[in-house]
């Protein structure tokens, strides 16, 4: 009896363990989707979304541009938060001003979801009125990063 409970116990517990530690990084722009210039997709683990407005509903999220961590610590391999993924639009009209629009991830938690970089190496720091880290790869991937729970 108690080896049947294990073997049906055992396979809940390496998925939630499995779900905890999903790495997450900017979507792909091809699968953002724009619902009259409301931007969604859903996040890596399912537990959540990104989400971005854009002003213009005609215009099209292109390509991606970089992304933003912020952390109190100063230190890319501390727990922090992540400011935004920004992306490329255009119009697609061959003189259309490119504009930049930025998806957030999972904006329905407050203050914020943290996190910690899954690749610090991918990030540059950058130093003024505040520290924060730039990723510009474009391997997606090359951003991801962990919720820190």
């Amino acid at each position: 009896m108690l080896k049947r409970t294990m073997l049906l116990i055992l396979p809940a517990i390496v998925a939630c363990n499995a779900q905890a530690d999903t790495v997450e990084f900017c979507p792909n722009p091809k699968e953002i989707v724009n619902t009259n210039g409301v931007l969604t997709v859903k996040t890596e683990s399912g537990e959540g979304e990104w989400f971005g407005i854009l002003p213009n509903p005609a215009r099209k999220v292109t390509t991606f541009d970089s992304a933003i961590f912020l952390t109190n610590e100063k230190n890319v391999d501390s727990v922090g938060w992540l400011r935004s993924c920004a992306y490329n639009t255009s119009t697609g009209k061959p003189q259309s001003e490119n504009q930049i629009v930025d998806l957030f991830y999972r904006p329905e938690v407050r203050p914020y979801v943290p996190v910690k970089l899954a690749y610090p190496p991918a990030w540059e720091k950058s130093e003024g009125e505040l520290v924060y880290f730039v990723c510009r790869s474009q391997d997606l991937q090359g951003c991801a990063f962990r919720e820190a729970k």
